[in-house]
């Protein structure tokens, strides 16, 4: 049912049919055919140093930086879903690219604990750069 649920997230709609669970039985069947299992332990590895760096930026976001805090409370208040949102989040993904790969290459420390405060820190650093800079352009340019 996996394939079901990610072919109806692709395809943006409710879709339970022979054609989709083939599909997905297809893909699955090629992909073990071409030997996936063979690189799974590289996979795991991956996952477990490239998933603390993007749940510690999340956590430190949230809980201690407080971002999109207030618009988060007044869609809670309405029950609605806010209107505005952050489009990109450039700082987490440059921290999380960043504190992810130190934790391919590097092996010192704990790895997911190391490199999960290695990003976290950058994290903060460059949401401090970024809330200075925006803070600076509005008192240099009014308009």
């Amino acid at each position: 049912m996996l394939g079901v649920t990610i072919f109806t997230i692709i395809a943006g709609e409710f879709v339970v049919n022979g054609l989709a669970i083939l599909i997905a039985k297809t893909l699955g069947t090629t992909l073990s055919v071409l030997g996936i299992l063979d690189r799974f332990v590289d996979l795991l590895t991956v996952l477990g140093v490239m998933l603390p760096p993007i749940i510690g930026i999340m956590l430190v976001d949230y809980y201690l930086l407080r971002g999109s805090r207030k618009i988060l409370d007044d869609s809670q208040l309405t029950g609605k879903l806010p209107d505005e949102t952050v489009t990109i989040g450039w700082a987490a993904i440059c921290a999380s690219i960043v504190g992810g790969i130190v934790g391919l290459v590097t092996e010192w420390g704990y790895r997911p604990s190391t490199h999960c405060w290695l990003a976290i820190l950058l994290y903060w650093a460059l949401k401090l750069v970024f809330s200075r800079s925006q803070k600076s352009a509005i008192t240099l340019d009014p308009l």
